[in-house]
């Protein structure tokens, strides 16, 4: 749990695994939320074959793609800048350059509060699925891959 985090900057660093039999599901696999139903704040899922960071904050989705090799271990990163107005999301692959929305309402209404870490299937999944995750860190300070 977190301590209801409504300021300053949170980063969170884990490696997963995404086998290529896992295709155009819709998964999520780290959540960074708040603690009230319907949980808004920043998600890191896979949608057709993408890595996606998404934060759900005003009642918008607002998106970042990212490519995510299949069928070897990758390092995920990915962060938010909290504010009401001017807030930022990030995310990077194995290290790579984070790429950026700026400008963006990032503050849920209590505060960040949870790590979400697992398998959240949201749609389009057909059968048994896995993907598997490993070494999540979550702070205040970037978090880089070792």
């Amino acid at each position: 749990m977190l301590p209801y985090v409504t300021s300053g900057e949170l980063h969170a660093r884990w490696h997963v695994y995404i086998p290529s039999s896992v295709i155009d599901v819709q998964l999520a696999s780290v959540h960074l939320v708040d603690d009230t139903f319907p949980y808004h704040g920043l998600i890191f899922s896979l949608r057709e074959g993408m890595a996606e960071v998404t934060s759900s904050e005003a009642g918008t989705t607002t998106a970042l793609m990212l490519p995510i090799p299949r069928d070897r271990w990758v390092c995920a990163q990915m962060y938010v800048r909290i504010a009401d107005i001017g807030g930022e999301i990030g995310g990077a692959i194995d290290g790579g350059p984070f790429s950026a929305i700026t400008n963006i309402d990032t503050l849920p209404p209590f505060g960040f509060r949870n790590v979400h870490v697992g398998l959240f299937a949201t749609s389009l999944a057909t059968g048994p699925m896995e993907i598997w995750t490993d070494e999540v860190a979550v702070g205040t300070q970037p978090i880089p891959c070792d």
